[in-house]
C-alpha cells in the first residue's frame, strides 16, 4: 500500500509541478508585455501622439475643420439610400464605349447624339 501511495503521489506531483512552471512562465511573459506597453504609452504621451479614444477625439477636434460637414452627411446618406436599390434597370444607360483620353471643348465625341437624346 505504501508503494501505491508513493507512485500516486509522484503521478500527482509531476503535473502540479508542470502547471506551476507554466503559470510562472505565463505570468512572467505578461509582466514583460505590460511593462513594454507602459513604456510605449508613456513615450506616445510625451510625443503627443494620440493612442486612445479621448486623445484621438481631442486630436481630430483640433486638427479638422467643420466646413461642409452637413453637405457630406447628406451626400453619404444619399449614397447609402442608393445602395438599397437592387434593380439596376431603373438607371439609364448612356453607353458602354470607352471615353476619350483627352476631353476638350469642341472635340468630336461619337456618342454625343445619344447623350443629347437622353438629356
Amino acid at each position: 500500500m505504501a508503494r501505491y501511495l508513493k507512485w500516486f503521489g509522484l503521478v500527482c506531483l509531476l503535473p502540479l509541478v508542470g502547471l506551476a512552471i507554466l503559470l510562472i512562465w505565463t505570468g512572467y511573459g505578461e509582466l514583460v508585455a505590460s511593462t513594454e506597453l507602459a513604456k510605449k504609452i508613456d513615450g506616445m504621451r510625451q510625443d503627443g501622439v494620440p493612442f486612445d479614444n479621448d486623445s484621438l477625439s481631442l486630436y481630430y477636434a483640433t486638427h479638422t475643420r467643420k466646413e461642409g460637414t452637413d453637405a457630406w452627411t447628406e451626400a453619404l446618406g444619399l449614397v447609402q439610400a442608393c445602395q438599397n436599390i437592387t434593380d439596376t434597370n431603373l438607371f439609364p444607360k448612356v453607353g458602354n464605349g470607352v471615353l476619350p483620353f483627352d476631353l476638350r471643348p469642341g472635340m468630336e465625341w461619337p456618342i454625343e447624339p445619344r447623350v443629347a437624346e437622353y438629356l
